[in-house]
């Protein structure tokens, strides 16, 4: 902030009014108790009394630069600012209203968390990224090493033993362990890539 209410006057563009403000003895220390009357009694044109009002009002608020009005933006030299697209993107998974109705949402963050390691997991594998599946096989794992489901364990393994024989050094006998797990769990669909590993 200014060390007179002249210097302050002149950041505002406004050092026109800083006669009329010594004349009447107005210094920093009585700025917050000025009103628009006051403002208009001295002198000072509507416009600039918004605007002093508007910059008084800023002068309780540390965080904000004092004295500068509102809306004028300074540019620093040799830096100018760069406007890009910005892509958002919206997605309600079928059944997750309904769900965040009944679910606490932490437990409703967690439950998204944990699909998405599952769903990840799924498409490393398409695409043949052995290491970075293996990877997320740990991270669900670790996800759920204080509650563990017995999904989450049939998903890591059969993660791990997919990227194993996708190296070349996974055995048919854990693929097949994990197909019949699959099959006693009820996990028909993540089967799928399990027989066609087994069929190579």
């Amino acid at each position: 902030m200014a060390r007179d209410v002249g210097a302050w006057l002149e950041g505002l563009g406004l050092g026109r009014y800083a006669e009329a403000f010594a004349e009447n003895e107005i210094d920093l220390a009585a700025l917050p108790h000025i009103t628009e009357e006051d403002l208009k009694e001295i002198g000072v044109a509507l416009g600039a009394r918004r605007r002093l009002l508007a910059a008084i009002a800023d002068l309780d608020r540390p965080d904000e630069p004092a004295g500068q009005d509102q809306g004028v933006v300074e540019e620093s030299s040799g830096s100018q600012a760069e406007r890009r697209h910005l892509t958002v993107m919206f997605c309600d998974l079928v059944g997750s209203t309904a769900l965040s109705e009944r679910l606490d949402p932490e437990d409703l963050s967690a439950l998204n968390q944990l699909w998405f390691y599952r769903d990840a997991l799924d498409s490393c594998l398409r695409f043949a990224l052995w290491d970075r599946a293996e990877g997320y096989a740990d991270s669900l794992d670790a996800f759920t090493s204080a509650e563990p489901f017995v999904w989450n364990a049939f998903f890591a393994a059969r993660g791990r033993a997919l990227a194993d024989h996708g190296r070349g050094k996974g055995s048919s006998d854990e693929l097949r362990r994990i197909g019949e797990l699959g099959r006693e769990l009820g996990f028909l669909y993540s089967l799928q890539a399990v027989e066609a590993a087994l069929k190579v």
